[in-house]
């Protein structure tokens, strides 16, 4: 089975996890080869339930079965996030 953690880790920012459900969200948007197929500005992955979604601004792009995942690579960062939180007054 193919590591999808070793070949996204690099790429993400943040993680959230609980019993079920792993949702990345990335540094910014890529463009993600998975597979032999290419889907453009990805900025979000989950893996629910032993299936990888990928969203692109909360449009879902893609649920594929993680068994049928031979390869996944990363490449083409359009821009990066900037997350800045602000203390109320």
């Amino acid at each position: 089975m193919f590591d999808i953690h070793k070949a996204i880790d690099e790429f993400v920012y943040s993680k959230f996890t609980n019993k079920s459900n792993e949702i990345y969200i990335l540094k910014g948007f890529y463009d993600i080869n998975i597979n032999d197929s290419v889907y453009y500005r990805i900025n979000m992955m989950a893996i629910k339930k032993q299936t990888l979604i990928i969203y692109r601004l909360n449009s879902r792009m893609l649920s594929l079965g993680i068994d049928k995942i031979y390869r996944i690579s990363v490449f083409s960062d359009y821009r990066k996030l900037n997350f800045r939180i602000n203390a109320r007054q």
